[in-house]
């Protein structure tokens, strides 16, 4: 048999039972959107949906899709912008693309640690530690040293009373100078008032951090990134979760199934209704 011949015997072939018994959900969305005269760019700005994405569900294209409970919640509301029944449509995508839910990942940033970046750190500060060590020895055994009191005085000319070489004149008698006592500030205090005064210019103000709690009674897409551009959460939070991050204000906030989410923002509820459409809410808090 050539290779021509089994080509058209595969063709002539039947599509499997389970996607010839499942109505097409994405072709019916397709020819009602058409016929109500709506264009896929205006579908995507009334849903908050990627024109990728309604392009994917109107062609039944399953590996395009995300998880099954985004992709449920994107049929309802789509069968509902066009006043179709949704619970058929969410049937039939089931009986095609199945059930199946993505693995939850926690983004967090590593960085990669290799030997040849630990090897000089950790040598690094052995040699601190012994270097620190040995000071501390030296410095206590220079203080617990016994003193010698029977040490001969080094002298360095001739001792006081003493009589003078015969040939060396007496020196002249000076009167005595009078005691003066001069105050001299606290060599300590001085140091470590100077010290706190340069630590205290120098400590750069630590910032003051906005924290945001977050519940989940339902599963829903979160998106929150703060005003350094740090993307703090970005995953698909399960219901009866809470989430409490910590970042600077503003914060910029994307909710999936947005009804179903409660916002907490330094300790009080922050209503986020005005902003919800279709089930999406995107807002900026704490500006």
């Amino acid at each position: 048999m050539s290779r021509r011949q089994q080509v058209e015997i595969d063709a002539q072939q039947p599509e499997s039972p389970e996607r010839e018994a499942a109505p097409p959900w994405g072709e019916r969305l397709r020819e009602t959107r058409i016929r109500r005269g709506l264009s896929i760019d205006e579908v995507s700005n009334r849903l908050l949906l990627e024109v990728s994405l309604i392009e994917a569900i109107e062609a039944e294209e399953c590996e395009r899709l995300p998880g099954s409970s985004f992709v449920k919640g994107y049929l309802r509301n789509y069968a509902k912008l066009l006043e179709l029944d949704p619970e058929p449509l969410v049937a039939a995508y089931r009986q095609v693309c199945g059930n199946e839910e993505p693995a939850l990942t926690q983004v967090t940033k590593i960085k990669d640690i290799s030997s040849r970046d630990a090897a000089p750190r950790y040598a690094r500060w052995i040699v601190i530690v012994v270097l620190a060590v040995s000071f501390a020895v030296w410095w206590w055994s220079e203080m617990l040293a016994p003193v010698d009191m029977d040490a001969p005085t080094p002298s360095f000319g001739p001792e006081i009373g003493a009589p003078l070489p015969p040939d060396m004149p007496a020196a002249p008698q000076l009167p005595a100078a009078p005691a003066i006592e001069a105050e001299q500030p606290s060599a300590e205090l001085t140091a470590d008032g100077q010290q706190g005064a340069i630590e205290a210019e120098a400590a750069p103000p630590e910032p003051m951090l906005d924290t945001l709690r977050l519940s989940f009674a339902e599963d829903s897409w979160v998106e929150i990134e703060d005003a350094r551009g740090e993307r703090l959460f970005m995953d698909l939070a399960r219901a009866g979760q809470t989430k409490t991050l910590e970042g600077e204000a503003p914060f910029k906030i994307l909710l999936g199934n947005a009804p179903a989410v409660t916002v907490e923002y330094n300790g009080e509820v922050y209503e986020h209704a005005a902003h919800n459409r279709k089930g999406v809410a995107r807002f900026t808090l704490g500006e």
